[in-house]
This record gives structure tokens, C-alpha cells and sequence, in this order.
């Protein structure tokens, strides 16, 4: 199978594997290993009722890369500036354009953690709720793809106090030194609901009480 041995420019999703792909321009392949008979065997036996070793191993970078996505919208709801910026590689490709969110680019962990602390200043509360959580791995690569709901809340005389995101999010992970870390970071709005003026009214409201 060929091994990705850098990761390009280009981020393309696959709406038929729901995970977040990239154009390969750097690609060492196997075919050239000899022979099948100088392969050594097509198949291990494995003892019943015992998983293999990379059975194993695959299913705890499954809960690692879960994991991780969770810790990432939890520190960010949490403002935890800090955690936010340790669940990224030290670029990341970056897409919020569904969203109003410009043109992908490639950014650092630290800017990210400054946009969305910038979008949810002057609110009450945020609430990201994550499912359907799918993970592919390969090596040192994982995908992983979600559904997700954003709330963000701040009473007002409005009474139109909720602002409410619906859609999925599409994630591309790499492992060094036995660490999984997010490389790139896609969100496919799909709806809106609620007051989309309320992160403004908060700001304004904010930049008030501090003059």
C-alpha cells in the first residue's frame, strides 16, 4: 500500500467515505518488494477469542484520534486557550469557509485558538456537541469525521438569546513520537438557526461594560 511521505497543499473531502483526503504528491510505493513467494506468508493464524497486535493497536489510536477531537471542543468551550493550541501540528490547514470563515489556509495553533476566542467573546456560554464519530487510520495518518452542533448564548432584550450552528466536521491527524496531533481542520456548515446577529450584540455589548 502506498505511504504518504509529505502532506500537500490541497485538502479534498469525499462525501462517499465522509473523511477529509489529501492530493498525495509525494508517494514511495511497495510494488517493487519481489516476488510473492519472497513476501513470506499471506496469512497469521490467530488464537480464537484474542485480537491481533495491530487489531489492538489500531483501536487505541481510534479512542487516541476520538478523543482528541472531543478535548479539543471541550478546552474551546471551556476557554482553554492552552489546551486548545496542544491539540494541533505545528501548521494546519484550516477551511471555516462554509461558515464566513475566508478562504482555507494554512495557520498556526495559536491563531486558531485567537479566532475562535475572538467569536465567542462577549458570550454567555458556548456548547459544541459532537456523534457519529468516524475514524480511519493508516500509520501515522488518521481521518476522522463528525457531526456537530455549535450553541453560542447571551440574554438579551431581544429574547432571541441562541445562536445554533448545525453540520459536520471533517479532521486529518498525524502521529509523532507516538503523539496524535490535528493537521488540518474542516467545517461543512449545513444550517443556521436562531439570532445570527448575537455574537455581535455580545461584542458590542462587552466593548459597553468596559468602557
Amino acid at each position: 500500500m502506498p505511504s504518504v511521505v509529505s502532506l500537500p497543499d490541497e485538502a479534498v473531502y469525499s462525501s462517499s467515505s465522509h473523511a477529509l483526503n489529501f492530493k498525495q504528491s509525494h508517494i514511495s510505493s511497495s510494488d517493487s518488494a519481489g516476488p510473492a513467494s519472497d513476501r513470506g506468508p499471506k496469512f497469521i493464524e490467530v488464537p480464537s477469542g484474542l485480537p491481533c497486535m495491530g487489531e489492538e493497536r489500531e483501536s487505541s489510536d481510534r479512542e487516541e484520534v476520538s478523543d482528541l477531537v472531543k478535548r479539543l471542543f471541550v478546552s474551546g468551550d471551556e476557554r482553554r486557550w492552552k489546551d486548545v493550541v496542544a491539540c494541533f501540528s505545528p501548521k494546519v490547514l484550516l477551511d471555516m469557509s462554509s461558515s464566513g470563515g475566508g478562504k482555507p489556509s494554512r495557520t498556526s495553533p495559536k491563531r486558531i485558538a485567537e479566532i475562535w476566542e475572538s467569536g465567542v467573546k462577549g458570550l454567555a456560554a458556548s456548547h459544541h456537541q459532537v456523534g457519529n464519530m468516524l475514524v480511519s487510520i493508516e500509520g501515522t495518518e488518521a481521518a476522522a469525521f463528525c457531526y456537530a452542533t455549535a450553541t453560542h448564548y447571551f440574554p438579551n432584550p431581544s429574547g432571541q438569546n441562541v445562536h445554533t450552528f448545525v453540520g459536520t466536521y471533517d479532521f486529518h491527524l498525524s502521529k509523532t513520537a507516538g503523539k496524535w496531533s490535528i493537521d488540518a481542520w474542516r467545517f461543512n456548515l449545513k444550517y443556521e438557526d436562531g439570532n445570527l446577529l448575537l455574537s455581535e450584540i455580545a461584542k458590542k455589548a462587552s466593548r459597553q461594560s468596559s468602557s
